[in-house]
């Protein structure tokens, strides 16, 4: 097993974001720490927010919970990949959710670490989430889920779903991006394309084992979740394929306008290569020419001439012709 909440609450802590009691009617009261404690052990349904950026949750999950250090370690660590563990009725899920607080950093996905057993739901964040403040303003009209498990359905539902602007804007960007590349050069977009590459990436590198976990959690054998709670994590484990589908794309199309830059710029670059190859060839026979002339020994001819000079002039001139109309009928230029 997992744990199970056996020990009675200390008091006086700071490091809670927030202990709520469901209704199970759709609103949450917000408990006193010094209240929480008898609660552990009923089949009241609860949620306990904890900061896993402050030592004291960790400290208050060992003194207050039979919880497996694996799974505290799981709840509180630094660095996280969506991933999820079943057993004996208790669920330990990690996913991730985009950074809808800096539009712009939309693809530095913060972390969302759940613990529950279908009666109390803990959970645990560096940052906070859009989707958990959605939450926690239903909770607080009146209008938000009765369980603890219709809590965690909506709650994923919200940060599924949550993803789904940032997606259609990377990939208006993308477009965008991809009709300049037909009238701007590589060198203008070469930032802008690297800094849709690494966006792209960051989705790529939870998005795949996210939907994973997702459908996994659709098969677990979890009797505190109904089939109608199942068939609603399906259709969120779905909408995150879609999401992965979505974000292959995007990646393809990055890639490829990427590709077709870097030729153009390479076909930019043979064809310089190329006038300067027949340049350097026309000019070739003429540097050999001039150089042997211009040696300093005795029995140079025309040395004592003064139509010397223009008889080399005009013989080099002939030279460049001759291989100026032999380059043109090889087609080499």
């Amino acid at each position: 097993m997992f744990g199970s909440m056996g020990k009675p609450a200390q008091t006086g802590a700071d490091h809670f974001l927030e202990a709520r009691l469901l209704d199970r009617h759709g609103k949450a009261a917000s408990i006193a720490l010094e209240t929480l404690g008898s609660l552990l052990t009923t089949d009241e349904h609860l949620w306990v927010q904890l900061d896993a950026g402050k030592p004291e949750s960790r400290n208050w999950l060992r003194a207050n919970t039979d919880l497996l250090p694996v799974v505290i370690d799981g709840l509180l660590a630094s660095q996280t990949r969506p991933r999820i563990a079943e057993r004996s009725d208790q669920l330990l899920l990690l996913v991730r959710g985009v950074n809808l607080t800096q539009l712009d950093q939309a693809a530095d996905m913060v972390s969302l670490r759940i613990w529950t057993d279908g009666v109390r739901l803990f959970s645990a964040q560096l940052r906070h989430l859009k989707a958990t403040e959605t939450l926690e303003a239903q909770l607080a009209a009146g209008s938000g889920p009765a369980t603890v498990g219709q809590l965690l359905i909506q709650w994923l539902s919200q940060l599924v779903h949550n993803m789904d602007d940032s997606l259609a804007a990377l990939e208006e960007q993308t477009a965008a991006l991809e009709e300049r590349s037909l009238t701007e050069s590589y060198r203008e977009l070469q930032s802008e394309f690297s800094q849709l590459r690494r966006q792209t990436l960051k989705f790529r590198r939870y998005l795949e084992p996210q939907r994973r976990a997702l459908a996994q959690f659709a098969e677990a054998e979890l009797s505190w979740l109904s089939d109608s709670e199942r068939t609603q994590i399906r259709e969120i484990s779905e909408l995150q394929h879609r999401h992965v589908e979505a974000i292959e794309h995007i990646h393809s199309q990055v890639s490829i306008a990427h590709e077709e830059q870097l030729s153009d710029l390479s076909a930019e670059m043979n064809e310089r290569m190329y006038v300067m190859s027949i340049v350097a060839a026309l000019f070739l026979p003429l540097g050999f020419f001039t150089g042997l002339m211009g040696i300093n020994v005795g029995g140079m001819p025309g040395v004592d001439n003064e139509w010397a000079f223009w008889a080399v002039s005009g013989f080099c001139t002939l030279v460049l012709i001759g291989l100026y109309t032999l380059f043109r009928r090889k087609g080499w230029w």
